[in-house]
């Protein structure tokens, strides 16, 4: 906020402060493109004569600064009409090389250039001539500016050149400098001192100037604008018929040069001159984050706590980034290795030789598929990049991008996180790395580290390892306690997925550095990423200050939430679970399980087998029984198998196929022969009768089809056999039936004896089940995180395939478990005798597939299971809770208190950490300014402590703003109403602090005054808006002056209600206020929400509710008073017919429509009556459906006046005829007009309202439609045009983007690119709107629907046969 010391609070007089500021109720209108376009488009004309104008020969032809020669010459870079002679014009552009001149050769201007003009460029000696190269002592009458030179020129200190500027390619004949003691060797270095880059240090022919290579940086960072594009444009300008003079290779190579020179300039090294930048010595890196001994206080240690002071790092891998082998990798030069994001080469290299590529087992998901992508390019030196960056802010962390060469392998992102570990970090103990897959990196990553030569980490630190909220519900449901970031103390609210957004950028130059050399295209991905710290670091002070108010508001209704479930739970439990939560944040690890349900673990097969066999079901159980079972479960999941493989078969099938399926075919036969041998002991010898063919349910193998084992059981030859007789066929292995205890069934088993085969059978079924569900669920969760890396990495149609492959393959997994499931879940219901243990396992259906966000974003606050497939929510055995906790109950309580809690510790955190980063980031700012305050102290050159100067501003700049914006200082009202209204909130109590002493002259109202005084130093931007407020308050205080002086008479008839429409409900006194008095309820709405943003509208109800209960008792009364006087008199007389007019008729459609397509069978009669109040009211009567019998029932009080007299009021209606002067005043708004063939033609719409809009347009419609069908009543099918619009429409008739909807439900914008569309159509001479389709009861004679029959419709015949 500006400050209050200019200004003397003596000077405002006493004033009335309880007056509200008042502001414009609607803001200043603002003209859209298409309205400056329009206003335009008179004037193309006009604009083109101009242009054209400019194309005579200028000033007659003679010169206007000697006015005597013959002026040919203009320049079309010089403002203004010009024209000179050869002479004149090289002397007025002798600080001006780079303009474009043409020539009048006697019909047009032709092209020239100021060389052939005669310009020399003289080098050195501020741009005049050599005193060396000539004897006349004044230059001026030297004549050298006509090419001749002087008598004793030396005209072998010329010679041309080529030179590159943002306006085109130049050549220019340059004399060189002539003095004693000037070398030639040396001429690099006077074009250098020129603004002038050689492309060459010995005998430059070209060179570029120092604009033009800024362009191209910021066109590379900013447009990702390759140099050949670059340089396509230069050439462009300079011809865009005949372009020529190619420079592109000395673009490519100056551009590297000048920006190793800019970045060492900017980083200080023109200054320390004798110092190497060493290991990320040319990056920057983010100001928020704490860096001991640069924006941390001398005292840090003592101030803040581990928890605080914490490094947090994600890394990630871009497979994007790729780059191809160098034919000549010795011949590359690099200029800056290891100086920026990328880590230096060679050692790098060492690193991965001594490294050894231990294929770890995962515990957890496989996620290793999807990072290794690239692994098999081998026309690849990189398949992609690995880069460290902070979680808070997405800074790339300098010397920490790595390359990787066979995907995505751990001894790659260990060297990216050791070193960003070790950057600026001395005495930090705690960080938090953030990796996809940081549940299996983390395990060995120390034994790692200590095993290697070439990773450090600093001592002591402790590194906490967490998975990105996204990625973590791809995981196994045991990790999402262990490594969810919402339960590390000290992360704050953290969603370690920020890095995903920095690749957007960099996908785009990817391209264009996959063929660069290495040097250069670790050189441009440092420069992309300095760019991006850059922007970052512009932005982090509005970014903290958004933050800070954002994480303030979620701590309020986190803390709420909190409070809230606490005070419904028993004190002495949530006391046990505090302890538990601190216990478990500070061992981590299994302890963090206490945020998972507590339940048995669902038992799997193989321990529900092993458990059978070390402790059988009763001592008389038959010895090999369960091993006989799991043999028969095993052979179903066999059947399976080689039901699936021959789903993938083609038909017929090959001689090799048929030999391949006969096999495994009789392995499998001997297989089910042997069991059921075995068999017989089991059961007894009894026979099973019914048995049935297995069958996979068609909904999990649809799509099959599309999965091919290329190479393995597919191989294919040219032979192709018939296939067999199905009628002499046996029955296939696959389809036969296996005889276990569950054929038979559990009361049949229980009569026989045999309860231990039944309940063995129970227990292996179970795990069974058990172990397909959460193959499932691990399955699933794989699914969603290939669709993600598919539309993240996939930029080309080969990898979008690979990628889909790899899905397909998962959705093959699915089907399979969800089949295995089936079986099992058959088999437990015949098993089960009281169906509880079938109530467990429900049936899975198709839909339950879906992943959705409540699997996905497990972590999300206001997260339920409503949605969520009924098995991802078993976990424990029979889904019971352990009973000694309370039940399901307690639990499930105990987990949303745990998670509740973890959600307010976040926030707290959160708010903390931007407070801290504040304060961070402008210490931050004051080091650099430090630093450069040091180099200008030092600097013994003029050059040097310039820019030293100039540094020193930049960073104190930062530092003023960082300041003031943090400590509230600092404020920017622009478009804030309510800023304002704090700010003069505000002035008002410093102005009364000080009485005033004596008056002056000013205007009539104080607020007036403040804004005068200070919102012009607080936004001198917004003055235009500053100016209309001002002279909108003091109408309002006239305005406000005159409707005092009125009575409550006149307020009353001002205010009443003129449409019937609005007496359709009786006025209350809160309704007639708002109308009496609704200048002063929109102001008190005004003040306390910004009416501006739509996403306040939901406030304004609430608002308003508040400034009536303020309103005083005496306008309370009047506006009770003027409702009794509305409800009493109601609507004008005159609006009654109208109003009956505008609704009735549609009312009446819908009745009949109703009528006629429910034939009877539901009724619906509808009433409106006059009241005794002149109020028109209307009832709904409906007979129901379901019992047609039954009587009539009235929807509304009204069924009395129905019977007495609606039947007349509506008769009235229906056989009145309309006014013809009311209807042509209804319709003269909606008139369109023809043109000669029919067609219509875009109606005068400008300054009408929305609704008048909306029926223009659909009249415009209904008229094309009358014209297509030759029928002029046909009604335009709407229904059919929104659901299809280019079936019934022509292309051309619609703009692109445009939404079709029912015209009533257009927006202002749907209108404008409506309109603006069809004048584009009827400029060209085109019809606006054109169908090319109808409804078949509207089709025309001679016209049918391809090729269809008509519709046998009944017509009207002429009996006299004409």
């Amino acid at each position: 906020m500006a400050s209050s010391q200019n200004l003397n609070f003596s000077d405002f007089p006493n004033s009335d402060w309880n007056d509200v500021e008042d502001v414009p109720p609607t803001r200043r209108f603002t003209k859209s493109q298409s309205d400056f376009i329009r206003e335009w488009l008179p004037w193309r004309t006009e604009y083109l004569n101009v242009i054209l104008e400019g194309e005579q020969l200028a000033k007659g032809g003679i010169c206007e600064q000697c006015c005597q020669a013959e002026g040919s010459i203009r320049c079309m870079s010089c403002t203004g009409v010009h024209a000179w002679c050869g002479p004149c014009a090289v002397k007025a552009h002798r600080n001006l090389p780079f303009h474009k001149v043409q020539r009048w050769n006697g019909t047009h201007y032709q092209a020239t250039s100021l060389m052939d003009l005669g310009f020399l460029w003289h080098v050195g000696h501020g741009g005049g001539p050599c005193p060396q190269a000539q004897e006349n002592p004044n230059p001026e009458e030297s004549g050298y500016v006509s090419g001749e030179g002087p008598p004793n020129y030396r005209r072998s200190s010329r010679s041309q050149m080529t030179i590159v500027h943002t306006e085109g390619i130049f050549t220019h004949e340059v004399s060189w400098c002539s003095c004693p003691g000037s070398d030639p060797i040396d001429l690099h270095l006077s074009l250098l001192r020129e603004r002038l880059f050689p492309a060459s240090i010995s005998k430059p022919k070209t060179a570029f100037t120092f604009e033009v290579l800024n362009h191209f940086l910021i066109d590379a960072l900013e447009c990702k604008t390759s140099a050949m594009s670059f340089y396509q444009k230069l050439k462009r300008f300079t011809n865009n018929a005949f372009p020529d003079r190619d420079r592109y290779r000395e673009l490519m190579r100056v551009s590297q040069l000048w920006r190793d020179l800019k970045h060492r300039k900017w980083f200080g090294f023109g200054h320390d001159t004798e110092l190497d930048p060493g290991e990320g010595g040319l990056a920057l890196f983010c100001p928020a984050c704490p860096q001991p001994g640069i924006n941390l206080p001398p005292d840090w240690k003592a101030r803040y706590d581990s928890n605080t002071v914490t490094r947090q790092y994600v890394i990630d891998g871009n497979f994007t980034a790729q780059h191809m082998k160098m034919n000549k990798p010795e011949m590359d030069v690099s200029l800056s290795d290891g100086k920026g994001y990328m880590v230096s080469e060679i050692p790098y290299q060492s690193h991965l030789q001594q490294s050894v590529d231990n294929k770890e087992r995962s515990t957890c998901s496989n996620h290793r598929a999807i990072n290794a992508a690239n692994i098999n390019k081998s026309n690849l030196r990189s398949t992609g990049i690995g880069a460290t960056a902070c979680a808070w802010h997405g800074c790339f962390v300098p010397h920490s991008v790595v390359d990787f060469q066979k995907g995505e392998r751990y001894m790659n992102t260990d060297y990216s996180i050791c070193n960003a570990l070790s950057y600026h970090s001395e005495n930090i103990t705690t960080a938090l790395v953030i990796y996809d897959v940081g549940c299996q990196w983390s395990v060995n990553f120390r034994s790692r580290v200590k095993s290697s030569s070439s990773l450090f980490l600093p001592s002591g630190l402790e590194i906490i390892p967490a998975v990105g909220k996204f990625h973590l519900a791809a995981h196994k449901l045991s990790c999402f306690p262990r490594y969810s970031l919402n339960f590390v103390k000290g992360a704050g609210h953290l969603d370690g997925e920020i890095l995903e957004t920095l690749w957007a950028p960099f996908n785009k130059i990817s391209p264009t550095a996959r063929s660069m050399t290495q040097a250069h295209r670790q050189e441009v991905y440092d420069d992309h990423m300095r760019d991006s710290n850059w922007k970052k670091l512009v932005g982090i002070v509005p970014s903290l200050l958004k933050k800070y108010k954002t994480s303030n508001k979620c701590l309020e209704d986190m803390n709420q939430a909190y409070e809230q479930l606490n005070a419904v739970l028993d004190p002495n439990k949530v006391a046990r679970w505090e302890l538990d939560a601190v216990k478990a944040e500070a061992d981590r690890g299994e302890a963090l399980d206490i945020y998972l349900l507590r339940g048995d673990k669902a038992p799997t097969f193989h321990e529900a087998q092993l458990k059978l066999g070390k402790n059988p079901v009763s001592s008389s159980a038959n010895l090999g029984s369960v091993a006989w079972l799991a043999e028969g479960i095993s052979i179903e999941d066999s059947q399976d198998q080689l039901r699936y493989e021959l789903r993938q078969l083609p038909s017929p099938m090959s001689a090799r196929q048929e030999v391949k399926t006969s096999e495994k075919r009789q392995r499998l036969s001997s297989r089910i022969e042997k069991f059921h041998s075995t068999g017989q002991a089991f059961l007894k010898g009894l026979e099973i009768d019914g048995a049935f063919i297995p069958q996979d349910d068609p909904a999990f193998c649809v799509q099959e089809d599309q999965e091919k084992e290329d190479g393995e059981f597919w191989e294919d030859d040219d032979t192709v056999l018939e296939a067999p007789d199905e009628e002499v066929q046996e029955l296939a292995s696959e389809l036969m039936s296996i005889w276990m205890p569950s054929s038979i069934g559990a009361a049949k088993l229980m009569e026989i004896g045999l309860h231990d085969l039944l309940k063995e059978e129970m227990e292996l079924r179970i795990g069974q089940a058990n172990d397909c569900l959460d193959q499932l669920r691990t399955d699933l969760g794989s699914k969603a995180m290939l669709y993600r890396q598919n539309f993240r990495t996939a930029n080309s149609t080969r990898e979008g395939t690979r990628t889909k492959k790899e899905i397909q393959k998962v959705v093959v997994r699915i089907n399979k478990h969800v089949r295995s499931y089936q079986r099992a879940r058959k088999a437990i219901l015949r098993l089960d005798l009281n169906d509880n243990i079938g109530e467990k396992f429900k049936e899975i259906q198709p839909e339950d597939l879906a992943v959705s966000k409540e699997v996905t974003e497990e972590n999300r606050f206001g997260q339920g299971v409503s949605k969520m497939a009924w098995f991802w929510m078993v976990d424990g055995e029979q889904n019971l809770l352990n009973g000694d906790s309370g039940g399901l109950m307690e639990e499930f309580y105990r987990i949303n208190w745990l998670k509740a809690r973890a959600r307010r510790d976040r926030w707290r955190e959160e708010v903390s950490l931007v407070r801290h980063e504040m304060l961070w980031t402008t210490l931050w700012f004051q080091y650099q300014k430090e630093i450069w305050e040091t180099r200008a102290l030092q600097s013994t050159e003029p050059g040097k402590e310039a820019y030293a100067s100039k540094q020193v501003e930049l960073w104190s700049d930062f530092t003023k703003k960082a300041g003031l914006m943090f400590l509230g200082q600092y404020k920017d009202a622009r478009g804030d109403s309510g800023l304002r209204s704090e700010i003069l909130a505000e002035v008002k109590s410093k102005i009364l602090q000080h009485p005033p002493s004596s008056s002056v002259v000013l205007p009539k109202n104080l607020r007036v005054a403040i804004r005068r005084e200070f919102l012009p130093k607080l936004d001198p931007e917004d003055r235009d808006d500053e100016e209309n407020i001002i002279k909108y308050i003091l109408e309002v205080t006239e305005k406000r002056k005159e409707d005092s002086d009125e009575g409550e008479d006149a307020r009353e008839e001002k205010a009443r209600p003129t449409k019937a429409g609005d007496y359709k409900k009786p006025f209350t006194a809160f309704t007639s206020g708002q109308r009496l008095f609704k200048d002063e309820m929109d102001t008190y709405d005004r003040e306390r929400r910004d009416t501006k943003d739509p996403k306040t509208i939901g406030q304004r109800n609430k608002i308003i509710q508040q400034w009536w209960e303020s309103l005083s008792d005496s306008k309370k009364a009047e506006a009770g008073r003027a409702a009794e006087k509305w409800n009493k008199l109601g609507a004008p007389k005159e609006t009654h017919d109208s109003y009956r007019r505008k609704n009735f008729p549609g009312m009446a459609r819908e009745f009949i429509d109703m009528v006629h397509r429910t034939m009877g069978s539901h009724i619906v009669m509808f009433a409106a009556h006059e009241a005794q109040d002149s109020q028109i009211k209307m009832a709904v009567f409906e007979t129901q459906p379901q019992d047609g019998k039954k009587a009539f029932s009235g929807a509304s009080e009204p069924s009395k006046d129905w019977v007495l007299k609606g039947e007349q009021i509506l008769t009235d209606y229906l056989l009145t005829d309309p006014v013809e002067e009311e209807l042509n005043e209804e319709k003269k708004d909606t008139e369109i007009t023809l043109d000669d063939d029919g067609n219509p033609e875009v109606p005068p719409w400008t300054g009408q309202k929305l609704k008048v809009q909306q029926n223009l347009a659909r009249a415009v419609f209904q008229a094309a439609y009358a014209k297509f069908t030759q029928k002029p009543k046909a009604k335009v099918p709407w229904g059919l045009l929104i659901k299809s619009p280019l079936e019934y429409l022509d292309s051309e008739s619609i703009p692109d983007g445009f939404v079709m909807k029912d015209p009533s439900k257009w927006t202002k914008a749907d209108m404008r690119l409506l309109w603006n569309h069809w004048h584009s159509l009827e400029g060209q001479d085109k019809v606006i709107v054109t169908f090319i389709k109808c409804k078949k009861e509207d089709l025309p004679l001679g016209r049918f629907f391809d090729g269809k029959a008509r519709s046998k419709k009944r017509v009207w015949v002429n009996i006299d046969g004409q």
